[in-house]
């Protein structure tokens, strides 16, 4: 399944309290936004990534990546505006969204997004949360309000 990624990478450090992107934070000598990206850049099915950044960091970013499957379009005020101005370059029938700020997107979790997409509009993957509420030193999973 041909597909484009977007990847919404505009965002700033000011919750991790850094004088910069947290997308330029590294970790294990590799940045953020390349752990985010790597997984669509080494599936073949994947034809585009568009990443979405801040203008002013747009040199950065060129300095981490050097592929020809990967383009730039900038971010706006609001996420939903990023979001938006990436799906306006998307050339694929198939769209993934992912949050730059996320490195450990597994292949596998890729996978199961396009199986999800055989069979439906659109696919959310997500995790069953875990209840904060615990009783007798046990979490308490159905709560009933």
């Amino acid at each position: 399944m041909r597909y484009s990624a977007v990847v919404v990478a505009s965002g700033s450090g000011t919750r991790l309290n850094l004088p910069y992107n947290k997308m330029f934070y590294l970790f294990n000598n590799k940045t953020i936004i390349y752990r985010s990206v790597l997984p669509f850049l080494e599936d073949e099915e994947c034809q585009q990534v568009i990443i979405v950044i801040n203008p002013k960091e747009e040199s950065i970013f060129s300095n981490i990546f050097n592929n020809q499957k990967i383009t730039y379009t900038y971010g706006g005020s609001l996420r939903g505006i990023s979001v938006y101005n990436g799906l306006k370059l998307v050339k694929e029938r198939y769209v993934l969204i992912h949050d730059g700020a996320r490195p450990n997107l597994k292949k596998d979790l890729i996978a199961r997004i396009k199986k999800g997409l055989l069979n439906y509009n659109s696919v959310i993957p997500v995790i069953k949360s875990k209840d904060a509420t615990m009783q007798n030193d046990k979490y308490i999973s159905d709560i009933s309000l």
